[in-house]
C-alpha cells in the first residue's frame, strides 16, 4: 500500500509540477494552481483511503489463512474474537456490526446476513467521497475551458484600430493570448485522464481485494446466505427421511 501511494503520489506531483513550470504567468498559472491544489484534495481525501482500504481487505485475508492454517473446528468463533479483522477503523467497526448480528442468532442461517450486506462498494465509496471526487476529472476540464475563454476576453479586450500599426500589434497580442489561453485546456485535459485513469486502478485493485475476501471468508468462515438455506434444507429432507425410515421399521416389527 505505501509502495503504490508514493508512486502514485509521484506520478501526480510531477504532471503538476511541469503543468506549472510551463504555464505562462497571470491568469493561467493561477488556474493551473488550483488544478494542482484539488489534485492534491483529489489523492489525499479520494485516492488514499482507497488504497487503506485495500490493504486491510489483504490483512484480513492473511487473518483468514492463518485460522485455515490452525485447522480450528469453529472458524467462526476464532475470527470473531479477533477485535480488528482489518485493521482498520471502519471496516472492523462495520465488521463488529456483522459480528453482532450473527452472535446474536441462534444459528447462522436465522440471521438473515451476509457479510456483503454490512460491507460493500457502496458503502466504501460513501466513506470514500467517491461521489465527489469523481467530479474531479470533469472539474479539471471545466477549469481548463474557463481559463481560456478568460484568456480570449482580455485578448479581444485589447484590439485596438485607432491605426494600421495599433491594429496589428492588437492582432499579435490576441494571437499570443489566445496560445496561452488554450494552454490551460491542455493542462486541464492532461489532468483529467491522468486522475481518471489512476483513480479507476485503484478503485479496481481495491474491488480486487475486497472480492478476494468474500471469496475467501464464504470458503472457509461462513458460506454465502443461499448456501447455508439450501444446506438447511438438505439436512432437513435428510432428518424427514430417516423418520420415515425409522416409523416403517417400528411399523414392519409390529406386524
Amino acid at each position: 500500500m505505501r509502495k503504490d501511494g508514493i508512486i502514485i503520489a509521484v506520478i501526480l506531483f510531477v504532471a503538476g509540477a511541469i503543468l506549472i513550470s510551463f504555464s505562462p504567468t497571470g491568469i493561467p498559472m493561477a488556474i493551473i494552481g488550483l488544478m494542482c491544489v484539488l489534485l492534491i484534495a483529489g489523492y489525499v481525501f479520494g485516492m488514499f483511503p482507497l488504497l487503506k482500504y485495500t490493504h486491510s481487505f489483504i490483512n484480513a485475508r492473511k487473518r483468514i489463512n492463518r485460522i485455515c492454517e490452525i485447522q480450528t473446528n469453529e472458524p467462526w468463533i476464532a475470527l470473531s474474537n479477533i477485535e480488528a479483522l482489518f485493521l482498520n477503523d471502519d471496516l472492523d467497526r462495520l465488521f463488529d456490526e456483522y459480528r453482532q448480528i450473527v452472535n446474536e442468532k441462534e444459528s447462522l442461517v436465522d440471521s438473515f446476513c451476509d457479510i456483503e450486506d454490512i460491507i460493500n462498494e457502496d458503502v466504501i465509496a460513501l466513506k470514500s467521497w467517491k461521489g465527489l471526487i469523481m467530479q474531479l476529472p470533469s472539474t479539471f476540464t471545466g477549469l481548463g475551458i474557463l481559463g481560456t475563454f478568460i484568456g480570449l476576453l482580455l485578448g479581444i479586450s485589447s484590439i485596438g484600430f485607432s491605426s494600421v500599426t495599433v491594429a496589428i500589434g492588437s492582432i499579435q497580442t490576441l494571437l499570443e493570448g489566445v496560445r496561452t489561453a488554450f494552454y490551460t485546456s491542455v493542462a486541464g485535459v492532461i489532468l483529467s485522464i491522468l486522475f481518471n485513469l489512476l483513480y479507476k486502478f485503484v478503485w479496481n485493485r481495491l474491488e480486487k481485494r475486497m472480492y478476494a475476501f468474500f471469496n475467501d471468508f464464504h470458503k472457509y468462515i461462513i458460506p454465502e446466505k443461499s448456501t447455508l438455506i439450501m444446506s438447511e434444507r438438505i439436512n432437513l429432507q435428510r432428518k424427514i427421511v430417516e423418520r420415515l425410515d425409522t416409523l416403517i421399521e417400528n411399523h414392519n416389527k409390529e406386524i
